[in-house]
């Protein structure tokens, strides 16, 4: 998350839209859905639980009730050197955690 306030304010904006558009549930928020997640970011920032710089994955085949659309994929990442793999490749600035 960008320290500047209003631009923070306007990711999380868009973030909202983004969901609001295609889940079934209108007030599904987007912080992560599991415990296996939770407890990951947990440990990342165990004093402030904190979410800077943190993504997740979501499997499709696990949370397809979630979204309005079916969703096709041609493959789902293996495991987290899969992700941090793409991470790189994509320049992403963030941590992204891979759920089984």
């Amino acid at each position: 998350m960008p320290a500047d306030e209003p631009r923070w304010r306007d990711i999380l904006l868009a973030q909202t839209g983004f969901y609001k558009e295609r889940m079934v549930d209108p007030y599904f928020e987007p912080p992560p859905d599991n415990r296996y997640l939770r407890k990951v970011v947990k440990s990342l920032y165990p004093d402030t639980n904190a979410y800077h710089h943190i993504a997740w994955t979501l499997h499709p085949r696990y949370f397809a009730r979630l979204f309005k659309t079916m969703i096709v994929y041609e493959s789902y990442p293996e495991g987290q050197v899969e992700v941090d793999e793409m991470v790189a490749r994509l320049r992403l600035d963030m941590r992204v955690i891979y759920d089984p």
